[in-house]
């Protein structure tokens, strides 16, 4: 409810797409950008708010871009 960009329609979409909060919060910004209606940047928004930032930086989106880059 406290990520900007995500309200009611976009959780009915997050949930109806990976079934549970479990499911969106393993998930990565590549996945969530997915989802209909999200797009990257809500994704990265979402992702960080759900894994949270270790000295203003969040490790899981560092390592997805990684990833991606590799």
């Amino acid at each position: 409810d406290a990520v900007p960009g995500v309200g009611e329609a976009r959780r009915r979409a997050l949930l109806r797409h990976f079934g549970s909060l479990a499911r969106v919060r393993e998930a990565s910004i590549e996945e969530l950008a997915e989802c209909d209606g999200l797009g990257p940047s809500v994704a990265e928004r979402l992702h960080a708010h759900l894994h949270g930032l270790v000295d203003g930086v969040d490790p899981v989106r560092d390592a997805s871009i990684e990833d991606a880059q590799a």
